[in-house]
């Protein structure tokens, strides 16, 4: 079985009732990818005119592991199994682009998952009364999405947004490069499709929001019936089945972020790319390339102290700011055992003298530029007030 296989990474907990207690499962794993780039053109062009672009980033959840105990009548026996059962939430991230290939990165995938990680924990607290303590999240190796130290860092800082949780990183290997994400990613572009045949249009990447919003979320699953019921069709359900789906939009833009979040609350993220979390010197984590496996390490913030940030050969170009040092856990293979679960740096695991895995604290220091983050915040409001003005 492969290591990063939902069954190694979740706790397994039996009760003596038909469906089992979830109590004690405080871990979630997400699988998560960017579907293919949406082209989108106005009903009628003009000359020069430029076509939209809507990025969408899926992220597919899985928590809560049970088994419920069924029963099938096969002729004139009656056999009773055990089926096991996750929650699969779907969760699709649409922002705007007008250039193909950009915006759809690793300050993308970081803003999704600082929503993705606090929305499941209120759920473990609000239907199960536990704490979530552990995310796992597979992706691929894009290195402008993943591999790179723009997604380590949040990883490694973990207790910075996310205090009480470990978060860990697991990159595909050859064998396994596929996931269920990509299966998800179809359903938006197949029903925008559908859409348009229906003369409803979608122009933009807001509009492919409100219209997905509309006709493709999910709230109730429709499996939670079957379940309270033990009805025998239950066993349709496999591991990915879905049961909720979800439409969110991203915009880099504060003012419209605000006038948004109030038509659509809780649904509009902001998405700051003049403030990404980066390294001192942009430093990245040595063998980059051979990492599968990246894990938090710290459960506090450390002390932040005065240094430079970004060197140079001129005083004058020389950044100074504050420096976080965070500690990361990082291996060259996956691995989800018992021993790993507890501590990645053992030698205990079968895979250990393949795994190599180390500590990682030189490069993972954190560049606090403060200077840069305010004057961002300041342009972006003198902007504002410079539309408002004109359009009034």
């Amino acid at each position: 079985m492969h290591p990063s296989h939902p069954r190694d990474s979740l706790d397994i907990s039996f009760s003596e009732d038909k469906v089992c207690s979830i109590a004690s499962y405080t871990s979630i794993m997400i699988f998560t990818d960017f579907a293919a780039l949406m082209c989108l053109r106005a009903f009628e062009a003009k000359n020069s005119s430029v076509d939209a672009h809507a990025i969408c980033a899926t992220f597919v959840v899985m928590y809560n592991r049970r088994f419920v105990t069924l029963k099938k009548k096969i002729g004139e026996c009656e056999t009773v199994f055990q089926h096991e059962l996750f929650n699969v939430d779907v969760h699709h991230f649409f922002a705007e682009t007008l250039e193909k290939g950009k915006k759809n990165d690793h300050a993308m995938h970081n803003t999704c998952l600082k929503a993705i990680i606090p929305h499941h924990q209120q759920i473990l607290r609000d239907l199960y009364n536990v704490e979530l303590n552990h995310v796992i999240i597979c992706t691929d190796n894009c290195p402008n999405q993943y591999r790179c130290r723009q997604t380590f860092l949040p990883i490694a800082a973990a207790a910075l947004n996310f205090p009480g949780i470990t978060i860990e990183h697991i990159l595909a290997v050859n064998d396994n490069f596929k996931g269920v994400h990509d299966a998800m990613n179809k359903h938006t572009s197949k029903k925008i499709l559908e859409l348009e045949k229906e003369r409803v249009r979608s122009p933009t990447a807001f509009a492919v929001f409100e219209n997905l919003h509309r006709e493709l979320e999910v709230r109730e699953s429709k499996w939670k019936p079957l379940e309270l019921a033990l009805d025998p069709t239950l066993a349709n359900k496999n591991q990915f089945s879905m049961d909720l789906r979800l439409i969110w939009f991203v915009t880099d833009n504060r003012h419209e972020h605000q006038q948004l979040s109030r038509q659509y609350p809780n649904r509009i993220l902001f998405w700051d790319r003049t403030n990404i979390q980066d390294t001192v010197n942009g430093a990245a984590v040595k063998n980059t390339t051979k990492l599968h496996q990246i894990r938090t390490i710290a459960s506090e913030v450390p002390a932040a102290y005065d240094g430079v940030i970004k060197s140079s050969k001129t005083a004058a170009d020389r950044k100074m700011g504050k420096i976080r040092e965070w500690p990361v856990s990082v291996s060259n293979l996956p691995c989800a055992c018992e021993h790993c679960l507890s501590n990645p740096d053992n030698n205990l695991c079968v895979y250990a003298p393949w795994r190599k895995t180390r500590t990682e604290t030189e490069v993972m220091k954190e560049a606090i530029h403060i200077p840069n983050a305010a004057a961002s915040v300041e342009v972006e409001s003198n902007v504002e007030e410079m539309i408002d003005a004109i359009n009034t």
